[in-house]
């Protein structure tokens, strides 16, 4: 399996600009119980997702509806999923690791300086080395955030009783959900679709080749317009590397119907296709029955994927 993060016992708290979603889960990443699970919307003009500003609009009504999502649940840590709208993530190839932490976030940051014209005091810059491709070098995963955006959301969080331990983008904290239905050999993509963004990451053997993210709401009902943006995401990485072959797809999503995830992508995708389908979720979940094909339980995949987030690899 491919995965990013992993954890035991946690709980994942995911924040949009429309709403907030909390899950607590009990056993290990790859034998995971659920035990409770809840979401309330934010009021109007709450939290507005940005890169360079500050998100929460209205703070004493973000923290009200903090405090009732999390009410009950007997947590305190936890793994939190921000919008992506909030951060920039870059894949970096490093021929050498130097062993010292100090030396190696020099290298970090020097190798994300020419990314964004933002001083690299000014942000937040985290990592995860993947591993060694057979050319020798390391693969990074850099995840950057403006630290005024990420202060204001853990200010606001320790307000309201939690403790943030990661923050995550909610489409590598929805990827972490799913990571363990994925194989670990071969050239695969995995295609998010999901209502707040369509994710795209690319693998060779587990290692991280492309990743890129549509921002933007995904109305069930227009599914020519996702099947449109798929399309563009392809095109982008087929033009960036006109070399690399994909052979799977793992399309994970709140459209559980696969007839109808199929026919939107059978002129997109011209190799193999699976589902993943969301078995971490028991029998503890609050939500109603899905109407019209859509899973409410997968609306809980950012929030699952931050708490596993706990205990990774990362720095």
């Amino acid at each position: 399996m491919i995965g990013l993060f992993h954890s035991r016992i946690r709980a994942g708290i995911d924040i949009s600009g429309s709403k907030v979603v909390m899950a607590r889960i009990d056993g290990s990443a790859s034998a995971a119980s659920s035990e409770r699970f809840s979401d309330i919307r934010l009021e109007e003009n709450t939290v507005k997702p940005s890169f360079r500003q500050e998100n929460i609009l209205n703070e004493a009504s973000f923290c009200g509806r903090v405090r009732q999502v999390s009410k009950g649940a007997n947590i305190r840590s936890v793994g939190v999923s921000l919008p992506d709208a909030c951060f920039k993530v870059l894949i970096k190839h490093f021929n050498e690791v130097p062993d010292k932490q100090g030396d190696l976030e020099k290298l970090v940051e020097w190798s994300v300086s020419d990314s964004v014209s933002i001083p690299t005091d000014a942000l937040k810059v985290s990592w995860l080395n993947m591993g060694q491709a057979e050319g020798g070098y390391h693969v990074f995963l850099i995840v950057l955030a403006m630290k005024t955006v990420v202060n204001q959301y853990e200010r606001m969080l320790k307000k309201c009783g939690l403790k943030p331990v990661i923050i995550v983008p909610a489409g590598l904290s929805q990827f972490n959900h799913f990571a363990l239905g994925i194989p670990e050999i071969g050239n695969i993509a995995y295609l998010g679709i999901f209502e707040d963004g369509l994710t795209t990451l690319v693998f060779s053997d587990a290692l991280p080749v492309f990743y890129k993210v549509v921002k933007k709401g995904l109305i069930s009902v227009k599914e020519a317009n996702i099947a449109e943006d798929m399309d563009m995401l392809l095109k982008y990485f087929r033009t960036e590397y006109t070399d690399f072959k994909i052979d799977h797809f793992y399309i994970a999503s709140h459209i559980q119907s696969e007839e109808r995830i199929r026919h939107m992508v059978e002129d997109i995708l011209p190799v193999e296709m699976t589902m993943i389908k969301d078995s971490t979720l028991g029998t503890g979940s609050t939500l109603g029955k899905a109407e019209h094909g859509i899973s409410e339980r997968m609306l809980y995949a950012s929030a699952l994927g931050a708490a596993r987030a706990l205990e990774g690899g990362h720095r």
